[in-house]
């Protein structure tokens, strides 16, 4: 009988590298060494292929080819292949964060391969090391079972998913190393937290004037002729220079490239201003400057008291930038007032040609911040056959100037609300107007008004307007305080202590407020009276309930 031809073992090689595997301390030693950062990762990528390929000669085993995924996380996603993980979307945005590193374009192919019989790595790690509560590890051993595929680990052997002993034991010890590993890092983040709090560097630096000794991150190298350039940006920022003055300088004057050999910008500059160590200074956890540990002596070039002025022209010059379009606008109104006004509704609410405009004195545009006026408006499509005539809010400012900033101002529409012949005639509105959207909001304003006239109880209602005053003036309180921090005025103690009583007086004069809103609502009766006419149509509530209504409600706001 012949013999049937054995088919051979198609095996398809992957390998990984990332900042949270096993190999991160064999990747740290090839950068002492001398290599970079994405040198020794892919030297680690090598040398797992090269791995891969001896198990294959050793097992007989016919490489279809291997795959790669150089710096990527194993808690990710095989690209093509994501499932929702809750767990793992909260691992992505606190630790991941890049788009382009959120999938594993490598194992993806792999997948995608047919005819691949086993998955070769240097240790099941490589393949996923799950999150805490992820659903990846499950996600990948259904697909690996589903097209009877196995994983053949360099330092495990052969790990098959159908085997229940060896699906226990892979998870069991990916469960264990997951664990082991949050502990390492919740471990190597207090010691980096401590050395930054002691003045200490977390890591080595390199950067323009300072070079961080192999192996010693601690023991920082000066560099004499990039520290004068730093020497020069300093003093011309000083004397009153701006960003892009001194990299023009640095390029066209002083031939001087930057630390990567580019031409300066105005963001290289800014970096090197705000680079502490060059006063000899550095960022704790919280943020404050501390005095450095490592930055001593010849290394600082800067006096902090420098330093500082540096940093109070940067607040300056932030603050005179926040300047938004609306400010600049704001200055403009000085030349609109100047100019005589002509036509429109007079400011304030009116009651005109029979109508009610309750928001003619409050409404604001949101481009010059002037009044808004009602305008009269009549249905284009219906004008020849049924006109009707119906109100706008709308900006008149550039009717009064030319000036092309003002040109958003003119398409300010505010439709008041749907007039009844609208539906008397069977048209259908395109949307709501300005009293229908804001009607909750009103007709909270009424009960809350209803309440306070009602209530037999005016010692209650003072109690609760004198809360609610006093919680405003806490809040101007903290205002100020916050106007005072940014000034210089207050030091930082001052106004830590400051926002921590008025904190703890908010939570007071809010919890009592509560309790006397709840007294209110108990004294009220299910059955109060509200007024038909407010549900029926707003030209039926008088001009004072409205008037009152609109103002309480934009005050609340």
């Amino acid at each position: 009988m012949e013999n049937k031809q054995i088919k051979p073992v198609r095996a398809a090689i992957y390998a990984r590298t990332s900042g949270d595997d096993n190999d991160l301390g064999s990747i740290k030693a090839k950068m002492e060494n001398g290599a970079s950062n994405r040198d020794a990762h892919s030297q680690s990528i090598e040398e797992q292929i090269r791995q891969g390929e001896e198990l294959c000669k050793q097992q007989g085993y016919t490489v279809a080819g291997d795959f790669q995924d150089p710096n990527f996380s194993g808690r990710t996603y095989p690209k093509g292949h994501e499932i929702p993980d809750p767990a793992f979307d909260n691992y992505f945005t606190s630790h991941i964060k890049k788009l382009n590193k959120r999938t594993r374009p490598g194992l993806g192919a792999l997948l995608d391969t047919k005819g691949i019989d086993v998955i070769i790595v240097r240790d099941i790690y490589r393949v996923f090391r799950p999150a805490f509560q992820s659903h990846l590890g499950n996600h990948i051993w259904q697909f690996l079972t589903k097209h009877n595929i196995k994983v053949h680990s360099c330092t495990d052997g052969v790990i098959d998913s159908n085997k229940f002993e060896d699906l226990m034991l892979t998870n069991l010890k990916l469960q264990i190393a997951d664990q082991a590993k949050r502990e390492e890092v919740a471990a190597s983040t207090r010691s980096l937290h401590a050395k930054k709090n002691d003045g200490k560097l977390a890591c080595g630096v390199n950067c323009l004037g300072y070079r961080s000794r192999k192996g010693e991150p601690q023991k920082v190298d000066a560099v004499p002729k990039e520290l004068k350039t730093v020497r020069l940006i300093f003093n011309e920022y000083l004397a009153d220079r701006n960003l892009h003055e001194i990299a023009r300088t640095l390029n066209d004057t002083k031939h001087i490239p930057s630390f990567k050999g580019n031409k300066w910008s105005a963001l290289t500059v800014r970096k090197v201003l705000l680079r502490p160590w060059y006063a000899g200074l550095m960022h704790n956890t919280l943020k404050e400057l501390i005095p450095s540990l490592v930055f001593t002596g010849d290394l600082a070039i800067i006096k902090p008291d420098e330093y500082y002025q540096v940093l109070a022209k940067f607040r300056q010059r932030e603050r005179h930038e926040e300047r938004t379009e609306r400010d600049i606008l704001r200055e403009n109104r000085q030349i609109l007032d100047q100019k005589p006004r002509r036509g429109g509704s007079r400011l304030g609410t009116v009651h005109k040609q029979g109508r009610i405009h309750p928001f003619s004195g409050i409404l604001k545009c949101p481009y010059c911040e002037r009044h808004l006026y009602v305008m009269s408006v009549v249905n284009p499509s219906l004008k020849s056959t049924v006109p009707i005539k119906y109100h706008h809010y709308g900006c008149k400012t550039p009717f009064y100037t030319n000036d092309p900033a003002f040109d958003r101002c003119r398409r300010i529409r505010i439709k008041e609300y749907n007039p009844k012949e609208f539906h008397d005639n069977g048209i259908i509105p395109n949307g709501n107007g300005l009293l229908e959207c804001l009607f909750p909001i009103n007709f909270h304003g009424y009960i809350k008004h209803f309440i306070q006239n009602t209530v037999n109880q005016p010692e209650i209602v003072a109690i609760k307007s004198q809360l609610e005053h006093d919680l405003e003036r806490i809040t101007d309180y903290e205002k100020n305080l916050f106007d005072q921090q940014l000034d210089g005025t207050i030091d930082k103690d001052q106004f830590a202590l400051g926002m921590r009583q008025t904190r703890e007086r908010t939570a007071t004069y809010r919890q009592r407020l509560v309790e006397v809103e709840q007294r209110l609502a108990s004294m009220i009766s299910d059955s109060s009276f509200v007024p038909r006419k407010f549900f029926d149509d707003p030209n039926a509530i008088t001009l004072e309930e409205m008037q009152n209504l609109a103002h309480a409600t934009f005050k609340v706001i």
